[in-house]
């Protein structure tokens, strides 16, 4: 059997799954009657899956179900299927690729956790999927896992790198994760995460549309909003608009506020704001000019990113190593 080896970095979200490639909503239904709509659709182990834009409950260890092993496929097929389409790998009948995975964890979770998810994703054995209507053979022999937040700002500019206290705050969809670095060395006693994610405030703004309209405001039409899509502004009624903007003005006010209750020092400190929910709440964060040295990394992709280049940066590492020793034992 020909076999290859691919590294694959995921960023596994509550709300999203991340590649390099593509994102795509963390949830499924076992079902087969919705492939016409666009979403991915997999058959694994007896059972056919397809992608929904579902909000599921939050879970602070994703090892203890099926669900996101069973992401992590879809993810793994959606890169392989990029790699083959953009010649850059040629998908072979029969083909079997080992997996290097590269994923991430919340820094709280980093020592107690890592073990476990390895064992979780760590498959020596081959198994087989098909996803849409290709089928692929795999194995994950290697599993590496990353602090998430911290592994961003590794990808990002010296003007990050070069500051003597960084705080991270990844907005994800349940939690907020924070994290202090002080010459990038994190801090495990600044780190950990509170509920006041973009779920959060999407329920404020429908708590408070309910109060003013008796009506719900789909969560598309949140984001249109607050990213400023033209055509969803357009269709948009003015007071639709001012209610998702008061909420969002309030959800800030509440962010900042437990930021500054953990001990966020938003004078001295550089503070990156980072995961799906720094783009939505930008502009509403901006405005109360209380953060003194803000960056903002919407970039939903910045974590797997980051997971690529610490890789990259321990692989060329050991590499030197071993290029040294062997020049020292030519030379004995």
């Amino acid at each position: 059997m020909c076999r290859k080896t691919r590294t694959i970095a995921i960023d596994h979200g509550n709300r999203q799954i991340k590649t390099i490639n593509h994102v795509f909503p963390a949830s499924y239904i076992e079902s087969s009657n919705v492939t016409a709509m666009g979403n991915s659709t997999m058959k694994y182990n007896g059972k056919e899956y397809t992608i929904v834009d579902k909000l599921q409950p939050q879970l602070d260890n994703k090892t203890v179900s099926e669900r996101y092993f069973i992401l992590t496929l879809f993810a793994i097929g959606k890169e392989l299927e990029h790699e083959s389409a953009t010649n850059r790998m040629a998908l072979l009948p029969g083909m079997l690729i080992d997996v290097r995975l590269l994923i991430g964890l919340p820094i709280g979770h980093f020592k107690e956790n890592g073990s476990a998810y390895v064992k979780y994703f760590k498959r020596s054995e081959p198994v087989t999927f098909e996803i849409d209507g290709k089928k692929h053979t795999i194995t994950i022999s290697d599993v590496k896992y990353y602090p998430q937040g911290i592994a961003a700002v590794y990808s990002q500019s010296s003007e990050v790198c070069d500051s003597k206290r960084v705080t991270i705050v990844d907005i994800g969809g349940q939690t907020v994760d924070y994290a202090r670095m002080v010459d990038l060395v994190p801090n495990p006693e600044m780190s950990g995460h509170f509920d006041q994610g973009v779920n959060i405030l999407f329920d404020r703004i429908n708590l408070y549309a309910r109060s003013k309209v008796t009506k719900n405001i789909p969560i598309d039409i949140i984001e249109g909003v607050l990213l400023k899509d033209p055509q969803t502004l357009d269709e948009s009624s003015t007071k639709r608009i001012k209610i998702i903007s008061e909420a969002t003005r309030q959800h800030a006010n509440a962010l900042i506020e437990s930021l500054s209750h953990i001990g966020v020092d938003f004078e001295n400190d550089h503070v990156v704001f980072m995961g799906g929910g720094s783009a939505l709440l930008k502009d509403y964060v901006t405005e109360l000019g209380i953060v003194e040295r803000p960056l903002w990394l919407c970039d939903v992709k910045a974590n797997v990113k980051g997971y690529k280049v610490l890789y990259n940066t321990q692989a060329r590492r050991k590499l030197v190593e071993s290029q040294k020793l062997n020049l020292a034992g030519g030379a004995g």
